[in-house]
Formats: structure tokens, sequence, C-alpha cells
């Protein structure tokens, strides 16, 4: 709850000073006059100075409490995840295949590590600067005003029909990524006996793992079309707002001063790449989604050694059934 209010007290402050220097910027190139002041054009090049210094300060602070206060919360969670499967027992390496094991350590972690605290950094700086640069767009121009509720209004519609399938691609893509980690921790582990069953065994494995990187690979060039395509109404919807508050400024260009046409440009609410890349919110929590497990089948295939992906692997039973019926002749060959 501290670091909260400490986070929130920074990013006010780090707005304060940003719109302090756009306001102060636009107050001095609209000063009338065309002779040149030595000290009042030192006065204003130090409080602008100060006023940038200070919000450059404040990012810094902020960038580096989400990054310690992150890694905090990571190395928590990794040494409690370490914890628990050290004292796990062995029913739970039974259902469990070694790729999903070392999905968790590995992508997962550097999500949690990396992505995650990042993104939130990212996140709340965006939506400080949203707000905050709204009002001061609506201050220079009432006419904006108008445009708010609706345009928050096709934001949150088009954010929520992209939420619910970038979630489902996200969950299918690292759902996808065990059963290759897997298939490679096996085939490593039993390298000296798949080269005893001849080519034909290793030719097998590796059409095996091709076939598990295909899957994988769709799941990723899923979510990557589907983040490509929010962005793109993203970047429609501000082209838009753009156009309307470029229209308006050369409208009202009789009213309005050039330090406010300006700081109208300087504040424009509604960078559209920055909109597109801020609101994946899903993006997030993709690597906390647990596998789906609530199908018989899936449930089924876990107590059998088989990963809940294999029907996205065709090939994946019949490697099982192949690789128990050759552990017959390997143990007799041991004995």
């Amino acid at each position: 709850m501290k670091v909260c209010i400490f986070l929130f007290a920074v990013q006010t402050l780090w707005q304060v000073f940003q719109i302090g220097s756009d306001l102060w910027l636009s107050h001095w190139t609209g000063e009338k006059g065309g002779s040149y002041n030595q000290d009042e054009t030192a006065y204003n090049v130090k409080v602008y100075s100060l006023l940038g210094a200070g919000a450059a300060v404040m990012v810094f602070v902020r960038s580096a409490t989400v990054a310690i206060v992150g890694l905090r919360a990571s190395r928590h969670l990794f040494d409690n995840m370490t914890l628990s499967l050290l004292k796990a027992p062995l029913r739970f390496f039974d259902a469990n295949p070694i790729g999903r094991i070392v999905n968790r350590y590995g992508d997962d972690m550097s999500a949690v590590d990396f992505m995650i605290p990042f993104a939130f950094g990212g996140f709340l700086a965006m939506f400080f600067f949203t707000v905050c640069q709204l009002a001061t767009a609506v201050y220079t121009m009432n006419f904006l005003g108008a445009l708010i509720i609706p345009l928050v209004w096709m934001y949150v519609k088009i954010a929520n029909f992209y939420l619910a399938p970038s979630r489902e691609i996200s969950r299918l893509w690292k759902v996808s990524s065990s059963p290759v980690l897997s298939h490679v921790t096996q085939s490593e582990e039993g390298v000296v006996i798949i080269r005893a069953f001849g080519a034909g065994t290793v030719d097998r494995m590796v059409t095996e793992n091709f076939i598990r990187n295909d899957v994988n690979s769709k799941c990723w060039f899923s979510e990557t079309v589907t983040q490509q395509w929010f962005q793109v109404r993203m970047q429609l919807i501000g082209s838009g707002v753009i156009f309307v508050v470029v229209s308006g400024l050369v409208y009202l260009r009789d009213y309005l001063s050039p330090g406010m046409v300006g700081l109208a440009f300087t504040t424009g609410p509604f960078r559209p790449k920055e909109v597109g890349d801020r609101l994946s919110l899903s993006r997030m929590p993709r690597g906390l989604d647990p596998p789906p497990s609530s199908s018989k089948t899936s449930s089924s295939a876990t107590r059998k050694g088989a990963h809940p992906c294999s029907k996205d692997c065709p090939s994946t039973s019949a490697t099982t059934r192949r690789s128990a019926s050759s552990d017959a002749p390997a143990q007799a060959s041991r004995a």
C-alpha cells in the first residue's frame, strides 16, 4: 500500500512538471514584442530547464521503484515456488511433465522478472499521461470535451472485443510450448536409446519435434496477428481524433495564440501507437495463466504422463505408444 501511494505521488509530480514545462513554453513563445531581452530569456530558460529536470527525475524515480519492487516480488515468488517444488510428492512429477515445470521456471519467471513490472510501470505512466494530457487539451480546446464520451466508449468497446481472444491465444501459446520442452528434455535423456534403434527412430523424433514446434509457432503467429489487429484499430481512431483536432485549430486560428496552438499539438491526448501499446493489458498476466485441466480428457492424459496439448500434436499419442513398446526391448537388452 505504501508503494502504491508513493508511486501515485511520483506520477502526480511527474505530470505537474511535464504540463508545467509545456505551459511555460507556451507562455514563453506567446510573449508579445519582438525585442530580445537577455535577462528574460535566461530566466525563461532556467525555469523551463528546472521543470524538465524535475520531470526527468520523477521518471527515474518511478522506473527505479517499479524495477526494485518487481525484483523483490519475483524473488519472493521464485523462492516459494522452489520450496514448494522441493517439498512436492513424487506423484506431482508423475502427473506433470518435466517440460511444464521447466516452462514455469523459464518463460513464466522471465515474464514475472521483466515483462510484468515494466508493463505495469508503462501502463501506470500512460494512464496518468492520458488523463492529465486530456485535461490540458480540453482546457486548451473546449470543443474536445464533446468528443470524450464517444471516444472513450469506442476505445473500451474495441479493447473488450480484443481482450478475450487475445487471452485465449496467449494461453494456447504458453500451453503449446510445454510439449516442445518436454520432447527436447526426453530426447536428451534418452539419446543413447534413440540412436540404438537406428535412423528410423531418429527421423521420427526429429519429425515429432518439428510438428510440436509448428503448433507452437502457429499460436505465436496468431497472437501477433491479434495484436496488430488491435493496434491498427487504435491507430485509425487516433488518426481520426488528430484530424478533428487539427481541423478545429485551423478553424479557430483567429482566436488562439501561436503558443496555445503549439500546446494543443504537444498535448494531443490520443497518440495512436502509444495507446495501442498500453491498452494491450492481456500481455501483463499472460505468464500467469494456468494450463487447462477441466476436461476429463486432459486430466486422464495428465495421469498417463501426456500433456493436455497432445491434441494439437498429432503424433504425440503415437509416439507415447511406440515409446512404451520400445521400453521392453531396451529393458531386455539391459537384462
